[in-house]
């Protein structure tokens, strides 16, 4: 077992992803003397931005106005393509979700934090995901040549705005393919949230891992409510199999990652 990818967004850039979705590199933003366990008012992202470890974090801006369709999204991510194929993977890294600066009650928005899928063409997937704040888990599968949807985990636990979050998930795709051995569990600062067995990802002897990864993809509405709101990611890494301690070294004093902040 290995760490078969690991960034930190140090360079500045998103030089180390194969894929640069609707993201430009002014994305990647520089701390501006802002401690994240240092307690206060939360961050305006405006003005102030929020790094977990060093000195560059990955920042995305989503974005939705009140005309158009009631259900729309917003895609922009960054994507590993390169991964080979893992039956077994483990996701981790930190999230952080800003304060939002225009979503209203009611808005009923799924926000995105790791996406697995099986190629391009996303046959079968392991989705770490929020409803509304509320973590959840979401999956694809691919059985007798359609793509359909598992029954999803809802409420894992409610999510936090403000806060560095530690967020592990580990998927393990069914093997052999006429088996229904495949799982995924989820750990948030290291307590177990899921463990879900007995999933079948996929009958197809031809897709039989994980070969992509993605952050950040995406924001999605189903009303017509406008949506302004940031997300952060940083120290993201993936291994061929179970969960491995960080590979980062803590650049200068290390964050309180858990701080609550008092709104």
């Amino acid at each position: 077992m290995a760490i078969v990818f690991q960034n930190g967004w140090e360079s500045g850039d998103d030089t180390a992803w194969d894929v640069v979705q609707f993201v430009s590199s002014r994305n990647v933003v520089k701390a501006a003397g802002f401690d994240p366990g240092g307690g206060g008012t939360p961050p305006d992202p405006a003005t102030t931005n929020v790094v977990y470890n060093g000195t560059y974090a990955k920042r995305i801006r989503y974005d939705l106005p009140t005309t158009g369709d009631a259900h729309l999204d917003v895609n922009r991510h960054v994507r590993m393509e390169t991964l080979g194929t893992l039956q077994r993977s483990t996701v981790a890294g930190y999230v952080w979700h800003n304060t939002a600066l225009a979503a209203y009650p009611g808005a009923n928005i799924q926000r995105k934090l790791y996406y697995l899928k099986s190629s391009a063409s996303n046959q079968f997937a392991s989705v770490l995901t929020s409803f509304d704040y509320q973590l959840a888990w979401a999956g694809q599968v691919w059985i007798g040549g359609v793509r359909s949807s598992t029954s999803v985990n809802f409420n894992l636990m409610l999510l936090e705005e403000n806060r560095w979050y530690l967020m592990e998930m580990e998927t393990f795709v069914n093997t052999p393919v006429s088996s229904s051995n495949g799982y995924v569990k989820v750990w948030v600062d290291g307590v177990l949230k899921l463990d879900r067995t007995g999933l079948r990802f996929t009958d197809d002897a031809g897709l039989t891992g994980i070969t992509q990864f993605e952050v950040g993809n995406q924001a999605d509405r189903t009303n017509s409510v406008q949506v302004e709101e940031y997300r952060y990611w940083d120290n993201i890494w993936i291994t061929d199999g179970g969960p491995e301690a960080s590979p980062f070294s803590i650049i200068g004093s290390p964050v309180k990652a858990y701080r609550t902040y008092i709104m």
